[in-house]
């Protein structure tokens, strides 16, 4: 939270400072650097902050802004309303995107998606890529 910054009486985050630095690379055995998993962490972790805004502002949990100087205190007391744009918007977009499937399809994904409750894991993946601007999904071996 230190790194928000007012600008016009908005909370602007400020620019993220993700630079690469040479001990996050790994070499491989053709000598090509390659990001590791920490360059990614702290890739995502710069974004955070963003992402929780952009998840109050669709669950409808933003506030509003501070108009002490527009109006009185009692007048700013009335006025608390969120109109619900956000999760509108979203919502009607994702209902109208349909997944058709993988193509070049070499690896069986299309299998693995099957077997993992399709509709649900679909619609869950498209609102949070709609809503964070970004999704990921790991795909790993069965433990049991």
């Amino acid at each position: 939270m230190d790194d928000i910054r007012k600008i016009g009486g908005y909370r602007t985050p400020a620019p993220c400072l993700c630079t690469s630095h040479p001990a996050l690379y790994k070499k491989n055995t053709k000598g090509v650097s390659i990001k590791g998993q920490a360059y990614l962490k702290r890739k995502v972790t710069c974004k955070r902050e963003r992402v929780l805004t952009r998840y109050k502002y669709y669950e409808m949990k933003n506030g509003t802004l501070d108009l002490g100087r527009l109006m009185s205190a009692e007048q700013s007391s009335q006025y608390n309303s969120i109109l619900g744009w956000c999760p509108k918007s979203v919502d009607s977009l994702a209902d109208r995107l349909q997944f058709n499937g993988f193509k070049d399809d070499n690896f069986d994904i299309g299998e693995i998606f099957e077997m993992n409750n399709p509709d649900v894991f679909f619609d869950s993946a498209i609102l949070s890529a709609l809503v964070s601007s970004c999704c990921f999904i790991y795909i790993s071996a069965d433990e049991t």
